[in-house]
């Protein structure tokens, strides 16, 4: 039986409506932001998006609740800092939507990442940092029919990074240097250191790098 195109249409988005996804939403505290290591805020690049510098979200293969940075990085997302047409240098807020079945799900429980770095691209920068968190907060869900939501903020006081205490908040790990066997971090809060939203146009699907 031949069918057509609408209807074709109709029941793929009948049966993507059915399936479960988890929502997830990355940002930036208010009054912080995310810098290279020479203290510069990193580019929002023009009023255009997708030119600014590189974000990603994914997790550590190996990562823990008390270690999150072991493993291999592995990518669900990407975005730009000042995306969306609000173009502030070293901020971003972002929403995402993933649908089961369409991308590499960490082992519940597991920390979810966010790294930042101070190029276009993964390629094409030399430096990049990854921010998580150990109060279980950041902790992976399994999607359901009725998306969970994840809020994962950068924040002074609850934010663990990669880089530890020294270049919180910039792009301190060389983008040559290898994957950590364990972590070696520690918090932002002993040291001194708008909102916008925007739906990626490949949230629907993991992302395989800009």
């Amino acid at each position: 039986m031949k069918h057509s195109p609408s209807y074709l249409l109709g029941l793929i988005f009948s049966q993507s409506l059915s399936a479960a996804s988890i929502q997830i939403n990355w940002s930036i505290d208010l009054g912080r932001e995310l810098y290279n290591q020479f203290a510069t805020p990193l580019s929002a690049g023009s009023a255009i998006d997708g030119d600014g510098t590189l974000l990603q979200l994914g997790f550590y293969t190996g990562a823990t609740t008390a270690d999150p940075f072991v493993g291999s990085w592995v990518l669900l997302a990407t975005s730009s800092v000042g995306d969306t047409g609000v173009n502030q240098a070293g901020r971003f807020s972002v929403s995402t939507t993933l649908v089961e079945g369409t991308f590499t799900a960490p082992a519940a429980g597991t920390p979810l990442a966010i790294r930042y770095y101070d190029g276009l691209t993964a390629a094409t920068s030399a430096h990049f940092n990854a921010a998580s968190d150990t109060t279980g907060a950041w902790n992976w869900v399994a999607p359901a029919l009725v998306a969970p939501v994840l809020d994962l903020k950068i924040t002074k006081l609850n934010t663990v990074f990669q880089s530890g205490v020294v270049g919180a908040f910039q792009t301190e790990i060389g983008t040559g240097v290898p994957e950590p066997a364990s972590g070696a971090f520690l918090l932002a809060g002993g040291i001194a250191l708008t909102f916008r939203r925007r739906r990626l146009a490949t949230d629907s699907c993991i992302s395989n790098g800009r």
